[in-house]
């Protein structure tokens, strides 16, 4: 699974990987922070082997909106927004929690496989939060000079 950076729409909108904090894991769960700083979006990817399959859903009700791409030896499932009776808004639509107090696990996904499953719940926070909890620095901020230029998926 990983948070791609995306600003604008353009083909330079793609601006590489976000990085992630994994709170808590265990051999079935795991609970994730991933920074969303201002004025950018995010989509997430899931790269799923053959005979895996994974779902999600938004914790406030919105329906996740995905797109699946079914490769000879794998699958990408792609999620970069969420539905409801007012349309389509981007993963940016989620206010990122400014405090730890504030994390309520934004999104859930169940992976499974044959005899199987594992759950990543993830939660969208501020550079400073993702900074504070995860003793990393705050993630740099990006140009169009950081647009992705190479080869794009199939």
């Amino acid at each position: 699974m990983s948070f791609q950076r995306r600003v604008g729409n353009g083909s330079d909108a793609n601006r590489g990987t976000l990085p992630i904090h994994i709170v808590k894991q265990s051999i079935d769960a795991a609970d994730v922070l991933a920074p969303l700083l201002a004025g950018e979006d995010v989509w997430i990817a899931l790269q799923l082997a053959n005979l895996v399959s994974a779902r999600g859903s938004a914790s406030d009700g919105r329906r996740l909106r995905t797109a699946v791409r079914d490769l000879p030896s794998l699958h990408l499932l792609m999620v970069d927004g969420v539905e409801d009776a007012t349309g389509i808004q981007p993963l940016s639509s989620f206010v990122p929690a400014a405090a730890a107090a504030d994390i309520s696990w934004q999104l859930e996904f169940v992976i499974e496989q044959a005899n199987s499953a594992c759950r990543v719940r993830a939660q969208f926070v501020t550079d400073s939060l993702y900074s504070d909890l995860s003793g990393l620095p705050l993630p740099a901020r990006t140009s169009s000079k950081d647009g992705f230029t190479g080869k794009r998926l199939p």
